[in-house]
Parts: structure tokens; C-alpha cells; sequence
């Protein structure tokens, strides 16, 4: 990976070794920063399930490992078969099709999970990372005005610059050092999530399950309330699949979390599957579970009151829907996000820049993330009824067309922007360095010409302070009133909160 690094080297703490624990760590160690990960685990051999990585993730992993180290543990994906879950009868397919995918920049792989944690570690701890393994945190204190500290179980305490929160919806740092009354409201969705992986031996020898497991392809089992998806792993010596089942079917839905192995028995005698899918599940040793909360208001703070500490991935917006589409490439996006601004550091003053950057860029993906997901889940578990039946028209018409078809350019435009609705051609990079432009430059001026009004000031990037209308006069005066600046905008814009900074930015506009 090709990255600038940071004028001013920060030491970070982060706890959690999962996906986006190790890579923010990647991304802020080839910053220049010097980053210890907390793992309470002993390492990465549970079980776990399959994970897609679409374009807008895969270029990211292309980009920091290469596509030959992405494809030592990835699959290419060709397409989405779509199956009823109650027959096994083919529903439809949707392509992925290569002119498309050329649009957007990068592929569609599909990835064990563990294979995916794998390769992260092995990116951060090469870049300079320090990974501690059965590190397990039992507190977190801000650092305002010292430096915060992490305390593990042994007795340790640990210092840092800045702690990053990468562990989880049930986050122990968001439940530690941030205030409990801002806890955002858990509902149920009335679903449960399971992951499991089984060998190919297992898929090959059942004449109607192993043609599964002799395509590059996520397949898609759908049924009422309920579905199955599943993909080879690398070398095909694995199937990896993932089950969503309504918890009121369930004895115990169990927790937000993927540390809960059941075996197959859960599912009690597996209603409204069919028998070849059934023989999958009863060959399954194991599966791990999570429960599928979701919240409407999402964490109100990814920063806490310090601007200390911090949350990233899944501890900052638990998904309600673990294992979609989108999730993996948030996830991604937020260390790309993380570790690109750190490289703009030049002073300590700048932190709260960087983490009001953070937080208002992720943000905004978050809600449109969402948005995609909770649609897709949406359409997968339809009951019977008018709107199955018309998605159902729809995906036949996929099924209906050749894989090797070619594809005009209009095709192409139509399928990014109505089926990907953008999602894939997100470009994080052009998005920090856009942010920057508007936030960075006026922060190095404001520091420059005036650093006394700087040095008083520089909290207002996170939250509006008292008293800070002196820099927004500070800044039109500079501008000479360019009411169309993307700056200026920016201001105005948080002026609505605040009523006597309102008044003070019309006053001296006029």
C-alpha cells in the first residue's frame, strides 16, 4: 500500500483483533504510528462463515495486499444462483458482469472469514504493528487532560495518545468510557444469524449438493422468514455458508455476539427446508451464533467527550443485519478513513479534526449502508405473498440470460445506478481528500495567522464551543464574504444549531 505518512507520529491503542480492529491497525502503523491491538482471544481458529467482498472492499484489500495475496485466499465470484430454500427449485441468477465490474474498478471475491482476519493480521503486523493475544481489557479511562489508559485482566496499564474501540457490538470500550445514558435502544428483529463451515468431502459426496461446491459463486437458498448462503472457500477444500432463522422458532435467541456454538439441534426438525439442505445442516459439527438487534438511532457518539478515545467498526455501528453486502466494506472504508486522515497530523491540536472528519464521513455511509442492507435482507426473506411473486418475475429474467452475454454500455450504466445504487464505486480516498480540502486548509490558516484564536478554538472541528464566533469572523474576513465557498457552506450549515452564532455569522456577512 502507497501512503503518506504522518508528520506527527500518535501512539493508539486498539482493542479488538477482528476485522476492523487489525485493519485500522494496518492502515495507522504504515501511517507512521506506533499501534498495540488487544485481542482477549487466543487467536483466530474458531468457526466462522462466509464473507463477500464486493468491489468497493476488494479494491480496498487489492490495493493493501495485492491481488495475488488476495487470491491465495479468495475466490472470484461469478454470479448469485437463487434457490428456493423449501425445493431446491432455481429461482433466477444474477451476473456479475465483467463489463460492469470494469465500471466500478474492482471484482466480487468471496472469503472465509478466519481467511480474511488472517490476511489483515498479516498486513498489520507487517507494517509494524504489535498484536497481544488473551489481552483482556477490564478498563478504559479518558485522557483529558493525561493521556487515556487501557488496563487489561494481568494488571497491565497501557498509555496512548488515542484508544480506538474495534470490538464489536457489544463494544466494552463504548460501555467503559462513554456515557451509558447515550446508549442507543437494542430492538429485536426477530431473527438469529448463524455461521459455519464444513469440508468439501461433505458437499461433493451428496449427488444434489455438489454442484455447490464445484462453482465460484455465492449461492443464495431463500424461503419465508428465512435463507442459507454459501460459497467454496479458496482451493475449494471448504464450503462456508451462513443461516438466518426467526428466533420465535428458537428455545434461546442468544446474544449480540458470535461467540455462542450450537450444533444442529438448534434448529429443531428444520421447517421449510428441503432434504438436501437438511443433510447439510445434521453434517454440520458446529455453528456459531449472533442475535439480530437492530437500532434505530444508531451509537450517537464515535468520539468520546476527551476526543481521546474513539469507536470504529461494528462497536461503532453494530449492523443489524452481520454478514450483509455492504457490512465488510464499511468496515474497510472506516480504517481507510481512520488511517488517511492521521497522515494529515501535523500537531496534536489537529486530533479532534481528524476524529470530527472520522465520524462525519462514516456517518453518512452508515446511513446509506443500512439503508441497502435492510432492503436486501428485506427482499431475501419475503413471505408469500404479491411481492415474492414479483420479485421472484424478477430474478427469472436474470436466469434467462446467458452468463456469456455481452453487455452494452447502457446495460452497464443502468446496472451500476439503479442495482448498486453507487455503493460500489464509493471512493474513500477522493472522500478524505474532499473533506480535508474544505476542513484541513482553514485549520493550517486559522493556525498560521492567528494562533492564539487557533489555540483557543481548535475543539470547534468536533462540537460548536461557546464564544466561536471570533473564528467564523476570523475566516470571512479572510474570504472577503464568498458566500458559494464550500467552507463557507460548511458553517452556515452548523450555524443552524446554534442561534447566537447564527446571528454572529449573518452580522458580519452583511
Amino acid at each position: 500500500m502507497s501512503q503518506h505518512q504522518a508528520a506527527l507520529r500518535l501512539d493508539f491503542v486498539i482493542v479488538g483483533a477482528g476485522v476492523s480492529g487489525l485493519a485500522v491497525a494496518y492502515t495507522l502503523a504504515t501511517a507512521g504510528h506506533r499501534v498495540r491491538v488487544l485481542e482477549r482471544q487466543s487467536g483466530f481458529d474458531g468457526p466462522a462463515g462466509g464473507v463477500r467482498l464486493p468491489p468497493n472492499a476488494s479494491k480496498i484489500l487489492c490495493n493493501w495486499a495485492g491481488v495475488e495475496r488476495l487470491e491465495k485466499s479468495a475466490i472470484k465470484c461469478t454470479g448469485t444462483p437463487w434457490y428456493n430454500l423449501e425445493n431446491l427449485k432455481r429461482a433466477g441468477y444474477l451476473h456479475w458482469k465483467a463489463p460492469v465490474l470494469q465500471q466500478v474498478g474492482g471484482d466480487f471475491y468471496l472469503i472465509y472469514y478466519q481467511d480474511l482476519v488472517k490476511l489483515l493480521h498479516e498486513l498489520a503486523v507487517s507494517a509494524g504493528a504489535k498484536v497481544d493475544f488473551n489481552a483482556e481489557v477490564t478498563a478504559v479511562t479518558p485522557g483529558d487532560p493525561e493521556q487515556p489508559t487501557v488496563t487489561l485482566a494481568s494488571g497491565e496499564v497501557i498509555k496512548a495518545d488515542m484508544v480506538v474501540g474495534a470490538d464489536g457490538p457489544l463494544s466494552i470500550v463504548r460501555k467503559l468510557a462513554f456515557d451509558p445514558e447515550e446508549e442507543p435502544e437494542a430492538v429485536p428483529e426477530g431473527m438469529v444469524a448463524y455461521a459455519a463451515i464444513v469440508p468439501a468431502s461433505v458437499m461433493l459426496n451428496d449427488p444434489e449438493l455438489a454442484e455447490f461446491m464445484n462453482v465460484d459463486e455465492w449461492t443464495v437458498f431463500f424461503g419465508p422468514n428465512r435463507s442459507i448462503g454459501g460459497h467454496p472457500t479458496a482451493g475449494h477444500t471448504h464450503y462456508a455458508y451462513n443461516v438466518y432463522w426467526p428466533e420465535h422458532e428458537l428455545a434461546d435467541p442468544g446474544k449480540e455476539s458470535w461467540e455462542e456454538v450450537v450444533t444442529h439441534e438448534e434448529f429443531g426438525d428444520f421447517p421449510l427446508v428441503c432434504e438436501p439442505l437438511k443433510r447439510l445442516l445434521k453434517q454440520t459439527p458446529v455453528f456459531v451464533k449472533r442475535r439480530l438487534l437492530k437500532r434505530p438511532e444508531g451509537v450517537e457518539n464515535w468520539v468520546d467527550d476527551s476526543q481521546t478515545i474513539a469507536l470504529i467498526g461494528e462497536a461503532a455501528h453494530p449492523p443489524f443485519v452481520p454478514g450483509a453486502l455492504y457490512h465488510t466494506s464499511l468496515v474497510l472504508e472506516d480504517a481507510l478513513v481512520f488511517g488517511a486522515l492521521s497522515t494529515k497530523l501535523q500537531w496534536k491540536e489537529q486530533i479532534p479534526l481528524l476524529l470530527r472528519g472520522y465520524a462525519e464521513l462514516q456517518e453518512e455511509r452508515r446511513r446509506s449502508v443500512a439503508i441497502a442492507d435492510g432492503a436486501a435482507a428485506r427482499m431475501v426473506w419475503m413471505p408469500p405473498g404479491p411481492e415474492r411473486d414479483a420479485r421472484d418475475a424478477e430474478l427469472l429474467q436474470g436466469d434467462n440470460v446467458p452468463k456469456d452475454a455481452e453487455w452494452d454500455e447502457e446495460s452497464c450504466r443502468r446496472d451500476i445506478e439503479e442495482t448498486f445504487q453507487g455503493s460500489f464505486i464509493y471512493d474513500v480516498q477522493e472522500a478524505v481528500e474532499d473533506w480535508w480540502q474544505s476542513w484541513g486548509r482553514l485549520d493550517e490558516s486559522l493556525r498560521q495567522r492567528t494562533p492564539s484564536i487557533y489555540t483557543r478554538h481548535h475543539l470547534f472541528y468536533h462540537a460548536i464551543p461557546l464564544n466561536v464566533d471570533i473564528v467564523v469572523l476570523d475566516f470571512i474576513i479572510e474570504n472577503g464574504n464568498d458566500c458559494n465557498s464550500k467552507q463557507y457552506r460548511r458553517l452556515t450549515s452548523m450555524c443552524d444549531v446554534d442561534e447566537h452564532l447564527k446571528i454572529n455569522l449573518t452580522a458580519v456577512k452583511t
